[in-house]
């Protein structure tokens, strides 16, 4: 909490837990700068309706909605049904991936962000090269999802939606630890949303800033202020 509050993150709505442990996340790196994580969902898996009609009022004034899987999946169905009534925008992070959403959370979602293995999972398609990573994710297009954003690692990212297909290459960094790229994404595309920048120009940013995080070590303390991310010459 100390750590979010020291960024100027608002925690005021922060709920604790006394009788579960805080969820956990235990991230190996290799020579390469690749991560494998194990999770354990503690207190993010608790999740319950109740919390969520509890903060109704503060999601009812959030613009944006984004939300992951390390929350119960009916939760995620739940707070999506209640928002998209308002048209707010729903972005899902589908990390850890599961298999068989169902297409009713998954109809008009305005972007989810798999990367390779979690769009492998979502599919149910192998995805061997780049032409696999666009066919699997027509299927989520085909499911009612609005607009699919696939991260690459160094290879880039893929941008599809019914009307557009557009490969964004990544920034020529050596990796160092790649722990929390595709957080660090996630958030500056969000970022870029919020500031009205076109989808084109909010994707090369959120690359730029992934650069960033990879080519130093960690998670939280990896990822650049935006400051650095405008002045970076990357």
């Amino acid at each position: 909490l100390e750590s979010l509050k020291g960024v100027g993150v608002d925690i005021s709505r922060i709920e604790v837990m006394n009788d579960i442990p805080t969820g956990q996340a235990f991230i190996t790196v290799d020579d390469q700068g690749e991560n494998a994580i194990i999770i354990i969902a503690g207190a993010n898996g608790k999740v319950t309706k109740e919390l969520i009609d509890s903060n109704l009022a503060l999601i009812k004034q959030s613009d944006i909605i984004i939300m992951q899987l390390e929350i119960p999946l009916e939760i995620v169905g739940y707070v999506k049904k209640i928002v998209e009534e308002d048209g707010k925008i729903v972005i899902l992070d589908p990390a850890p991936a599961i298999k068989d959403i169902p297409e009713n959370i998954l109809k008009g979602i305005d972007y989810i962000k798999p990367n390779e293995t979690e769009l492998q999972i979502l599919t149910g398609m192998e995805v061997k090269n780049r032409k696999d990573i666009t066919e699997a994710a027509k299927i989520l297009i085909k499911k009612g999802v609005k607009n699919v954003i696939v991260t690459m690692g160094g290879d880039g990212c893929l941008y599809i939606n019914k009307d557009i297909e557009e490969f964004f290459p990544a920034y020529p960094v050596k990796a160092i630890d790649t722990t929390a790229a595709g957080d660090t994404f996630t958030g500056y595309f969000i970022s870029s949303i919020i500031d009205g920048m076109p989808v084109k120009e909010g994707l090369e940013m959120a690359a730029k800033a992934s650069a960033i995080a990879v080519s130093r070590p960690g998670a939280t303390a990896s990822i650049p202020m935006k400051r650095e991310v405008l002045d970076s010459r990357l």
